[in-house]
């Protein structure tokens, strides 16, 4: 039995725009910050909680010249929060400056996996999406299977032969559907409502 691999759920939901920015949450608490070192995409954010002690976030190129641009906050007793959104791709290194270098972080900024998808390759259309009791897929060549998938991989349905999807006994989701054909297979996201 072929099963859809937990890479192939990804890329999917990359290639398809369910991907969005991604809030990461580092503690202030101590003398460290957890977690001290992230690697991060473009345009994702990351937010500072200071949860107990008198702390700030210094990533200035004052501090840190090779820091591709500043960020950071003032030193100030917890419970504080600050956010930045990190745009710019390189690496970053911050600190507390109440307590130096014994208290610092690093963030790593990465340019976003990107993929492109050949629609004329394709040629298959799923409507409607979102869909509550079936969904339709309208194919110009013959489905052999169409394999449902939940967003973990785990195998939820499977129907042979058919262009028309009962889905009324699958829970409310994301989920991903492999669809055989004669000329190979195809990966598509539906929504469940």
């Amino acid at each position: 039995m072929k099963q859809i691999t937990f890479l192939t759920i990804i890329l999917v939901l990359i290639t398809t725009g369910l991907k969005a920015q991604v809030k990461y949450t580092v503690v202030a608490s101590g003398m460290s910050f957890t977690p001290s070192s992230l690697i991060i995409n473009q345009g994702d954010t990351v937010e500072w909680n200071n949860v107990s002690g008198f702390h700030n976030v210094n990533g200035t190129q004052a501090t840190f010249p090779s820091n591709p641009v500043s960020f950071g906050n003032g030193p100030a007793s917890a419970p504080w929060t600050y956010t930045f959104v990190f745009n710019t791709i390189g690496n970053y290194a911050y600190m507390c400056d109440v307590h130096g270098i014994n208290m610092s972080g690093t963030v790593s900024v990465q340019t976003p996996l990107q993929i492109t998808e050949v629609d004329a390759q394709k040629n298959i259309k799923i409507f409607p999406n979102p869909a509550t009791n079936c969904f339709i897929i309208d194919a110009n060549q013959s489905i052999i299977t169409v394999s449902i998938y939940d967003i973990t991989g785990k195998s939820v349905k499977k129907s042979y032969q058919s262009t028309k999807i009962d889905v009324v006994d699958l829970q409310k989701g994301i989920y991903i559907l492999d669809i055989e054909t004669v000329d190979g297979n195809m990966v598509e996201k539906i929504i469940i409502e």
